[in-house]
């Protein structure tokens, strides 16, 4: 007798028509199919990315665009802030280009690295830096905060906090570059090979020796003057240069420009900068825009005293008690033939807190305000006083000719907050600029901010909370803003020579006292037929 057919399972019979039939997600429309991945957090819109050709493509499309996110915690635990701040940058589709990551003293510097670069592998840049203040926007109620340690006013929060930063920048290759000093006069053959380096790399990449931008991290010990000023020449007018000249750092190269020997995570008597480069690519994938970035500064401080003119100068190197060079001089004011040692010139600010003033070389201030990525430079070069007495005024540091003019500054709220104004009212500019388009249908979009403010500055100096964060966020309530208090903020760009020329000395101001630099990414999408 013939026995009957078996009879297909139900299982079965769904495995065939699967196989027979589209997929569920092959019906779906492209526009939805685009914006439930676009809903995915980083690591599943990654391996989403994997699934095909068409998965990939529309991965790519949802990514054709810089995008930089940013989070900030205060919890004192450790491992419980970084889990927060990580899940927050992750919390959507990025392909992390660099990440820096910013702690308060409270943490331990080599555990927060360790763990950051754990979460984002060894294939990026990567800089973790202990600073005197983090500021970003909470994890979990998105108010944009300013958190300065060194006023002491943080709600409890005393030392423990981070502000995690995380970028993706299509068109454009990021690299970190390290310059190791010993303390002491400058070594120009190793300053020559940071720039140069600098300058190799950007050229393999983009047939240019400038990049579009530079992130400086540097420890107090680092002599940076020249290095700035190498660069100040070395550079194009397109080179922004911002950073943080009381940093405490590590980092991780990623790439194939790794390098972690035990010397670079932790140094013992040498002085370091890390510096982190961003290179336009000349071969950008197809429809990749171009990205710009752009400086702006507020000055905090004012002009207090008469101008004067060095009589007396001589350099003196401490072999044994000071790294650095110190400037001894006496000075007369200016057309005045009277000596003054340096006493007598303290003498004239007898109504001020002498340790707050600084010792500032004059050199005539840009007035050009008009827009351009040369907002609010002027051009002049600090220095710090440590004493006077009956025969000199005592200067850290060097450079200081017979003749040259220089006045004290103070730190001044008030010329900070109009300073401020102006950035906010540049900022302004740009986002009308966008709302409005440039000439031959170009528009720039603002899509990330990071600012160097001054641990000076904050509420105790203006008074009021987020003054400095708020020029930004104002204009551009929805883009991410992050950033760190410092001790020495770095901050120029070479359109500063354009309003220079005809200066005696043609100095640019490269290093600032009581001052918030601003950086700004643009992103000019590609036109239609480019």
């Amino acid at each position: 007798m013939e026995e009957p057919p078996l009879k297909q399972s139900n299982v079965d019979l769904e495995e065939e028509e699967g196989r027979n039939s589209p997929s569920r997600f092959s019906l779906i429309g492209e526009d939805l199919h685009q914006d439930i991945l676009s809903r995915l957090p980083a690591l599943t819109f990654a391996f989403a990315a994997c699934v095909s050709t068409n998965w990939n493509r529309i991965c790519n499309r949802i990514l054709s665009r810089p995008k930089f996110v940013s989070a900030l915690s205060l919890n004192p635990l450790l491992e419980v802030a970084l889990e927060e701040v990580v899940n927050k940058v992750l919390g959507g589709p990025i392909r992390p280009h660099f990440a820096i990551a910013c702690i308060g003293k409270g943490f331990c510097l080599s555990t927060v690295h360790d763990l950051v670069t754990e979460k984002f592998g060894l294939g990026i840049p990567i800089i973790t830096s202990r600073t005197r203040g983090i500021i970003g926007r909470d994890v979990f109620t998105n108010e944009l905060k300013e958190v300065n340690w060194a006023e002491g006013d943080t709600d409890g929060h005393m030392d423990h906090g981070i502000t995690l930063m995380v970028g993706f920048v299509p068109g454009v290759k990021v690299r970190t570059f390290l310059l190791t000093q010993l303390r002491g006069p400058p070594q120009m053959s190793l300053i020559d090979k940071f720039v140069n380096d600098i300058k190799d790399f950007t050229a393999s990449v983009s047939g240019r020796t400038s990049p579009i931008g530079i992130l400086l991290f540097a420890d107090l010990f680092a002599n940076l003057e020249p290095v700035l000023e190498k660069m100040d020449y070395a550079m194009s007018g397109e080179t922004v240069v911002i950073g943080d000249h009381s940093a405490r750092f590590l980092y991780s190269s990623g790439g194939d420009y790794a390098e972690s020997t035990e010397e670079q995570r932790y140094p013992t008597y040498k002085c370091r900068t890390v510096s982190l480069v961003f290179a336009t690519e000349i071969d950008k994938p197809p429809g990749v825009g171009e990205i710009q970035f752009m400086l702006a500064s507020s000055a905090g401080v004012s002009p207090v005293g008469p101008v004067y003119k060095g009589a007396s100068v001589k350099a003196v190197k401490y072999q044994r008690l000071d790294p650095f060079v110190s400037t001894w001089l006496t000075a007369k004011r200016l057309g005045s033939s009277e000596m003054l040692d340096g006493a007598t010139l303290l003498n004239d600010f007898e109504n001020e807190e002498i340790y707050s003033l600084y010792f500032i070389m004059c050199y005539v201030p840009s007035t050009d305000f008009t827009f351009s990525p040369s907002w609010f430079i002027k051009d002049f070069k600090k220095y710090h006083f440590f004493r006077g007495d009956e025969e000199y005024l005592y200067v850290k540091g060097d450079g200081i000719r017979t003749g040259d003019e220089f006045r004290f500054y103070r730190p001044d709220p008030e010329a900070a907050f109009t300073s401020r104004n102006l950035v906010f009212q540049n900022l302004e500019k740009l986002n009308l600029h966008k709302v409005h388009g440039l000439r031959n249908n170009e528009r720039k979009e603002v899509f990330g901010g990071l600012l160097f403010s001054c641990c000076g500055r904050g509420k105790s100096f203006f008074e009021r909370e987020n003054v400095d964060s708020s020029a930004f966020s104002e204009n551009f309530p929805s883009i991410p803003l992050a950033g760190m208090f410092c001790c020495g903020e770095i901050g120029y760009n070479n359109f500063s020579k354009i309003s220079t020329r005809g200066n005696k000395n043609g100095q640019s101001c490269y290093m600032h006292v009581y001052a918030a630099q601003y950086l700004v990414m643009l992103y000019t999408p590609k036109c239609l037929g480019q």
